[in-house]
């Protein structure tokens, strides 16, 4: 492994985001009709992981741009 947290980021991944960019207490019901409209597949608890797991990723991108 090369350290590289977004070495698995996908198609899936810049959906969510795309959709958090421009309402960010979307409920997570409302992201997997949005990405199923998409052609995505995916339960709330499966947006709930893959948003998990993002924050997880950016933690450092977000905490930096809280100082700016």
């Amino acid at each position: 492994m090369n350290g590289n947290k977004f070495e698995n980021f996908d198609d899936i991944d810049s959906h969510i985001l795309k959709i958090l960019t421009s309402d960010p207490r979307a409920p997570y019901s409302d992201i997997a009709e949005e990405l199923k409209e998409a052609g995505y597949k995916m339960s709330s608890e499966g947006i709930r992981y893959r948003v998990s797991k993002l924050m997880e990723a950016t933690t450092a991108f977000f905490s930096s741009i809280r100082t700016i």
